[in-house]
């Protein structure tokens, strides 16, 4: 931000200085223009003859067309000075916006690696934390999974099988009623 700061800034003072000289021309040139009609004015006043007046008024179109020549030679210059200026500026600000760029690049993409493993470091601490409750509790794990599955306790009282493993639960459930009473399991 520094470095564009920087930049903006010495390139806004070089417009302004532009902008400064061209006004201070415009100035200028508006003085010289006022002085000389009001002295051809004077001259014209003074006059007696309409051909007097002819003269003396195709006598300033010269000193005229020659200022409103310079004008314009000395905007171009101006303009050209600006360019030029503008350019030096840019280039002797590029490099080190470019650095400060790739270096900030640089940062981003290293934090957004840094976030994405941690973010994978703790899915797979998650992961270590389900397997060993599940391989602790395996039997808590399946009532569990079959209280989930859609209390499968009523559906044994009603004599209806469950679907999943409270299917199980009721088959293994009649397999020892079964045994129990005498009967092999079918």
């Amino acid at each position: 931000m520094e470095t564009q700061f920087n930049f903006m800034t010495e390139m806004s003072n070089k417009l302004c200085d532009s902008a400064c000289r061209l006004s201070e021309m415009n100035v200028h040139l508006g003085q010289q223009m006022f002085e000389e009609s009001l002295n051809a004015g004077r001259h014209m006043l003074n006059a007696n003859d309409p051909v007097e007046i002819t003269s003396i008024a195709l006598s300033q179109m010269q000193p005229l067309a020659e200022r409103m020549r310079s004008y314009h030679q000395q905007m171009l210059n101006v303009m050209a000075g600006t360019q030029a200026e503008l350019t030096r500026t840019a280039e002797s600000h590029i490099p080190e916006a470019s650095r400060t760029a790739a270096a900030m690049a640089d940062e981003m993409v290293k934090r957004a690696n840094e976030e994405t493993e941690r973010a994978a470091q703790r899915q797979r601490s998650a992961m270590e934390r389900m397997q060993s409750q599940a391989t602790a509790n395996p039997a808590g794990a399946s009532a569990q999974h079959a209280d989930s599955a859609g209390q499968p306790g009523q559906a044994q009282a009603n004599g209806h099988h469950a679907p999943g493993a409270g299917g199980a639960a009721a088959s293994s459930t009649r397999s020892s009623s079964s045994t129990a009473s005498g009967r092999a399991p079918s």
